[in-house]
């Protein structure tokens, strides 16, 4: 993936000069400590698939370039750096990929990198949901035949995982990172370190959770502060 760095801390460019050099999945076409140029540079060039773009910058804010480069940006995967956390929710009403955390880390850095991977190759070998069925084995033997969207929601029991469905559940031996990274990643949401929630099935976002309409009624799955922003991200927001 082909990837441009705005950051105006000379230190921060540096450093993520060095952990793309390391990485196999990019492959850098631009470093800017202006965010003008880099502009001039994005309406110019369409052979850009990743922005690492810092937020407090002289002039012109990231979320502000965000809006200019609505157009020019719409094919390339964002991931917003920045040192303070109250940018998150923002950035993800903008539509970014993922938000790393100054002072950066090379783990955070890779885990981000893999998600904007796991985005590209899923926009660019896309798979119908209609036909993603698949086989679950649940803990009692049976051999379960599921659709994607047949999952409601997923949730963490003790050592296992189980899958909720509009009219039944089923537990599985599995982690919720493994099961879950076998799903869409554009229909499949964390809203907290133990659920992963279907977006086509939530009928309300509040505050602190989110409501899913089930054949038994409403059921309330915790949200995280931590997960709201990806959320609203996914979410089609009018």
């Amino acid at each position: 993936m082909r990837c441009l760095v705005i950051d105006d801390d000379e230190a921060i460019l540096l450093q993520m000069e060095k952990l793309i050099g390391e990485s196999d999945l990019l492959e850098p076409v631009g470093f800017f400590a202006d965010a003008e140029q880099a502009a001039v540079f994005l309406l110019s060039n369409k052979n850009v698939d990743v922005v690492f773009l810092d937020v407090e910058l002289p002039r012109i804010s990231g979320i502000e370039l965000l809006t200019l480069l609505k157009t020019a940006l719409e094919n390339v995967f964002v991931v917003v750096v920045s040192s303070k956390e109250r940018y998150a929710v923002e950035a993800f009403y903008k539509n970014v990929s993922a938000y790393i955390l100054k002072p950066i880390t090379k783990i955070s850095f890779i885990k981000a990198v893999n998600k904007v991977k796991e985005l590209y190759d899923e926009k660019h070998n896309p798979v119908d949901v209609k036909d993603r069925n698949f086989f679950v084995k649940s803990n009692d033997g049976r051999y379960v035949h599921l659709n994607c969207n047949d999952i409601f929601w997923i949730e963490v029991n003790r050592n296992d995982i189980c899958l909720h469905t509009n009219d039944d559940e089923f537990q599985i031996s599995a982690t919720l990172k493994d099961f879950t990274s076998k799903l869409p990643q554009s229909i499949f949401v964390k809203t907290h370190r133990s659920f992963v929630v279907n977006i086509n099935r939530i009928s309300m976002i509040l505050e602190n959770d989110v409501i899913i309409k089930t054949i038994e009624g409403d059921v309330k799955i915790p949200l995280s502060r931590n997960y709201r922003g990806e959320l609203l991200g996914k979410i089609n927001l009018l």
